[in-house]
């Protein structure tokens, strides 16, 4: 079957309704890795009835036709090809991983532009797709469960949702958490401030690391500290 990316095809299409009218199993070739194209069919209860193959995951087109002819000598049914391809402008936005989300909301409250929102059941779900920058992952950067895909970033494979990849927030991407939402971190229990710290810094926030507090003795230890050394010095005499 041929059709436009799943990842540009708008949730009102009436493409989606025409797939749901495929009873057989049917290949979905792409240029999706299989975990967002099977969050897209399972969206619009499509997912049972198709094999998502990624041509991207091959290095040659040899090997992309094998992978093909590999999953239609499995199928029972007979092979066809339907061509429902159209115009679909190109689009950016942030998919959730409904597996990895655990609804923290660092999301939510990092985005500038008002992508994220709670549903009724106080859920962080996508509701503004369209007032996402394209070409801005940042979101998916400061995710700590690798939750949040854009499929067509390539710069990256586990941003991409390529399989058994999570994405890691380094450093920077947890420093521009906490400076961007004023929050204060879990460790140092300080908030982040512009700009990078001299010194040593706060494995978490990347912040400035607080200052040990300075180890004072008790009056009755002094005494006893002295005490015990006028006796090593009367021995030593």
């Amino acid at each position: 079957m041929l059709i436009p990316s799943l990842y540009d095809i708008e949730d009102d299409d009436p493409l989606w309704a025409r797939l749901t009218e495929f009873d057989s199993p049917v290949l979905l070739l792409g240029d999706l890795h299989p975990r967002p194209a099977k969050l897209l069919l399972a969206r619009h209860q499509l997912a049972d009835n198709f094999i998502v193959v990624n041509i991207a995951d091959y290095i040659t087109a040899e090997e992309a036709w094998a992978a093909v002819h590999e999953q239609c000598a499995t199928s029972e049914s007979a092979a066809s090809t339907e061509d429902l391809r159209e115009v679909t402008p190109p689009r950016w936005y942030p998919m959730l991983d409904d597996e990895r989300c655990i609804n923290c909301g660092h999301c939510l409250q990092f985005c500038l532009f008002g992508v994220y929102e709670h549903d009724a059941q106080d859920k962080v779900i996508v509701t503004h797709p369209e007032k996402c920058k394209p070409g801005c992952p940042a979101c998916s950067r400061i995710c700590p469960q690798g939750a949040i895909i854009f499929p067509h970033y390539r710069k990256d494979a586990a941003i991409a949702g390529a399989p058994g990849l999570i994405m890691q927030p380094d450093a920077a991407a947890r420093r521009m958490y906490y400076t961007r939402t004023k929050i204060a971190c879990p460790v140092c229990g300080q908030q982040a401030q512009p700009g990078s710290p001299a010194g040593e810094c706060c494995p978490e926030c990347g912040g400035p690391a607080k200052a040990a507090p300075a180890v004072t003795a008790e009056p009755d230890e002094i005494d006893d500290l002295i005490d015990d050394l006028e006796k090593f010095s009367q021995k030593g005499l």
